[in-house]
């Protein structure tokens, strides 16, 4: 067996992307990339925390967003999220997305 090339690796990494990101809406995924906040905001508003950024959705759509978002709006940014890598978890109950800081905005 030989070991895989990077370009092979890549392909796979998307086809596993693609599965993960079922219904995801591209071009408001492109959206939610360009209007992520920088990674020293989501340090100085705590977000950060052992080499992770854990955030709820609806956390995240107030700092990207001006209007409050519908119950539509949050399952489209959770498959958006979902589709950049984002990790999605319980927190007390809470439905929260968790990312490793060097995977952040990427």
């Amino acid at each position: 067996m030989t070991k895989p090339t990077y370009e092979e690796l890549e392909l796979e990494n998307e086809k596993l992307r693609e599965k993960l990101s079922f219904g995801q809406d591209e071009a408001f995924t492109n959206l939610v990339k360009d209007e992520l906040p920088t990674g020293i905001t989501m340090f100085n508003l705590g977000f950060e925390r052992n080499g992770k950024i854990t955030i709820r959705p609806g956390e995240l759509w107030g700092l990207m967003f001006e209007r409050s978002p519908s119950t539509t709006d949050i399952a489209k940014l959770g498959r958006s999220l979902q589709a950049m890598g984002w990790a999605r978890s319980a927190r007390r109950g809470n439905l929260v997305f968790t990312i490793p800081v060097k995977e952040y905005g990427k």
